[in-house]
């Protein structure tokens, strides 16, 4: 799993490999690159949590840690059942999260515009 922000405040999260079937067996690890931040790498997590989610009142809640220098160190995304439903039957979600967007995209049902920047950012993870 991979996951940035863009300049916009959107986030993505690219699920690979099996890890969209791991995310029903519980919290998967993946990797959050800071793309516009010196290229740093950050933990990124994924889990299924009705409780966090109807806590904070919204289908997608995410939580991130900043380093000393305001870098992004970890985010962790919490998905309601029914996001992860959609998610494996559609091979993509959208939500719309304040004053940004968070993307939720199976990489082996990808399209396009989403492939040009997984490629890219495939690239800062190496």
């Amino acid at each position: 799993m991979l996951g940035y922000t863009q300049q916009n405040n959107d986030i993505f999260v690219f699920f690979e490999s099996d890890e969209i079937s791991k995310l029903s067996e519980g919290k998967i690890q993946g990797e959050y690159i800071n793309v516009t931040q010196h290229q740093e790498i950050g933990r990124l997590e994924a889990v299924i949590d009705e409780v966090v989610c109807r806590k904070g009142m919204d289908t997608i809640i995410t939580n991130v840690q900043r380093n000393s220098n305001g870098v992004i160190s970890s985010m962790s995304i919490s998905v309601m059942q029914r996001v992860y439903d959609y998610l494996v039957e559609m091979g993509k979600y959208e939500s719309h999260e304040g004053f940004r967007h968070i993307h939720l995209i199976d990489v082996n049902r990808i399209d396009f515009s989403a492939e040009l920047s997984y490629r890219q950012l495939k690239e800062f993870q190496h």
